[in-house]
């Protein structure tokens, strides 16, 4: 049995530029600052309940508060929904990732869940305009974890007590940054890099399965 778990930006979904853009927008809207010269590189997580409460931090020297993230939450998908009306095309599948997701779902030796740096409502926002249905996996984003750690532990927790599944021959973390190569790496998991736009930064970095797409996933699960 095999437990794969999937990120969402720039692996099911190629919306990082959008995804930005309208975070920028939100939290304009919201704190009243706009994000020019407020650093997030040196945030330890790339999640957005951490960048958010880094990015307070460098404002106001205090983490957001509740009410402050969830009126964020809110207007980031509100300006999501507005942008897809105007870019649809900016709001598109990983080519493979609908057909490859739920070729997944139905297959007997396969359990699968979703585990994300993003908050959940913006992130089913995308899920749904690709066709992915991410609403009938184990998904965590970044409401309840503040780390991308976090998240694939607590999906690996949700998915065992679902099927009561409790042992797996493999458990692979399918993302598209360094960063989830070093959380799959320090969870003793697999990993397998997308790399969409064909940048050559994971393969440079040393993973050893890169993937364009998903288009011939199923395939190259035979070489993770």
């Amino acid at each position: 049995m095999r437990l794969i778990i999937f990120d969402i930006d720039g692996t099911l979904a190629n919306t990082d530029y959008e995804k930005d853009l309208c975070y920028a927008e939100a939290f304009h809207d919201v704190v009243g600052v706009s994000l020019e010269g407020l650093d997030f590189r040196s945030c330890r997580h790339v999640t957005d309940s951490a960048i958010t409460d880094h990015f307070y931090q460098q404002l106001y020297q205090r983490n957001a508060l509740p009410e402050e993230v969830e009126a964020l939450k809110q207007q980031f998908r509100l300006k999501m929904e507005e942008r897809y009306k105007t870019h649809p095309h900016y709001f598109e599948e990983i080519p493979g990732a609908s057909a490859t997701f739920k070729q997944l779902m139905h297959q007997p030796d396969v359990h699968l869940g979703i585990a994300t740096g993003a908050w959940r409502y913006p992130a089913l926002f995308k899920l749904d305009v690709i066709g992915v249905p991410g609403n009938e996996v184990p998904f965590v984003g970044a409401d309840k974890s503040y780390s991308k750690i976090d998240s694939i532990q607590e999906v690996m927790q949700l998915v065992r007590n679902q099927h009561g599944e409790h042992s797996y021959n493999q458990i692979v973390y399918v993302g598209d940054r360094i960063y989830d190569w070093d959380v799959s790496n320090e969870l003793g998991i697999d990993f397998i890099g997308v790399d969409y736009l064909n940048t050559g930064i994971l393969k440079n970095a040393g993973v050893s399965l890169v993937l364009q797409d998903l288009t011939n996933f199923p395939q190259a699960l035979t070489l993770s």
